[in-house]
Formats: C-alpha cells, sequence, structure tokens
C-alpha cells in the first residue's frame, strides 16, 4: 500500500515538472516570436535606462560578468568535476555542453544584432538568447539544486543558495549593464535554459543515468 501510495504521488510530481517544462517552452517561444516581430523594443529600452541609473555598481558588475566567461566556467566545470561524485560531475558538465550548443543554435537562426549602446566589455557574435545567463544557469543553477537537495545543515545550506542565486542573478544584470545584451535576451536565456536544466535532472533521477 505505501509503495502505491508513493508511485501515485510520483505521479503526480513528474505532471508538475511536464506542465512547468512545457510552460518555460512556451515562454521562451513568446519570448522569441516578439524578438523576431520586433514589439519589444520599449521594453528593452526602459530596462537598459533603469539598471544604468545603479552607476555604483558599475565596477561590481563588470567584476561579476566575467562569472559567466568561458574560462571561468571551465574552471569552475574541472574543480567540482574533481570534488562531486560521478554522477553529478557529469551531469553539470553535460549541462554545460547543453546550454552551449542550444544556445548557439538559436542564436544563429535568429541573429539578432547585439545592442548599440555603450558597452564596458569586448564581445562579439548575436544577442538572443545570452550566454551567460544560459551558462550561469546550466552551472551555479545545478549547483544550487545540489545545494537545496545534498546539504542537510539549514543554515549552510540556506547561505549558499542565497549566495548562488546572487552570483546568477548579478551575471544576468551584469550583461544588461555592461551593453552586451537586451533584457529580452536575459529573459529568452532564462525560460530556454530552466527547460533544459530542469529536464536533464528530471530524466536523470528518472532512469538513475550515470550511477
Amino acid at each position: 500500500m505505501p509503495r502505491k501510495k508513493q508511485t501515485k504521488k510520483q505521479e503526480v510530481q513528474n505532471k508538475k515538472i511536464e506542465i512547468l517544462v512545457t510552460t518555460l517552452c512556451f515562454l521562451f517561444l513568446f519570448v522569441l516570436i516578439l524578438v523576431i516581430l520586433g514589439n519589444i523594443k520599449s521594453l528593452d529600452t526602459i530596462i537598459y535606462e533603469g539598471i544604468k541609473k545603479c552607476s555604483f555598481l558599475k565596477d561590481y558588475f563588470i567584476f561579476i560578468t566575467k562569472f559567466g566567461n568561458t574560462e571561468v566556467i571551465l574552471l569552475v566545470l574541472f574543480f567540482f568535476f574533481l570534488l562531486l561524485s560521478r554522477k553529478h560531475a557529469l551531469i553539470i558538465w553535460i549541462s554545460a555542453i547543453l546550454s552551449v550548443g542550444s544556445n548557439t543554435l538559436v542564436k544563429h537562426i535568429v541573429r539578432r544584432p547585439r545592442p548599440v549602446v555603450e558597452r564596458l566589455v569586448t564581445e562579439s557574435g548575436y544577442s538572443f538568447p545570452s550566454g551567460h545567463t544560459m551558462i550561469a544557469i546550466a552551472v551555479y543553477g545545478y549547483l544550487f539544486y545540489l545545494a537545496h537537495t545534498m546539504i542537510k545543515i539549514k543554515w549552510l545550506r540556506i547561505t549558499i543558495e542565497i549566495l548562488l542565486g546572487i552570483l546568477i542573478i548579478s551575471i544576468m544584470l551584469s550583461r544588461i549593464y555592461v551593453g552586451v545584451h537586451y533584457f529580452t535576451d536575459i529573459l529568452g536565456g532564462i525560460f530556454l535554459e530552466s527547460a533544459i536544466i530542469i529536464s536533464l535532472i528530471t530524466i536523470s533521477n528518472k532512469y538513475k543515468l550515470f550511477e
């Protein structure tokens, strides 16, 4: 009987995850259509001008945006490959690879030019969706998930979750502040990568992959 109840509970949870992933995909497609149609320039401008008013955060944003750079991400991946179990090390690498692959594919399909504003860092390529946003969720977001599910000491778990949450959000905002992404690039990256990482974690847990 308890086993049957657990199965039912699992089915409900899986259904909720399916709905969440589907919703994220639809939200990504919605933002994608708006970007292609060019109907969101006013929103992007408002958000950009609002963030630029935080001039006291200039040095912070220029520094924190580097945590999404390739060399830093590779260093983080290498470190946690040594530190984590085989399963989690493989998942975080796969998550990063899927992030880069899907981001590159969508960017070359949409071909959205980067903002024509003052840039505080050098960046090339297309704008939509934000690669830094996607890799931040893929790597730091997965570490957030591990902290939430594996750390039993409450104060330590909450502290690490807060720090990782601040890091992820800061990277996203920094891309707008330094002038290399629109707000809708960030939104697109959030929706697409969230769908990918949730699907990856769910499939891995369901089929006991990499164990």
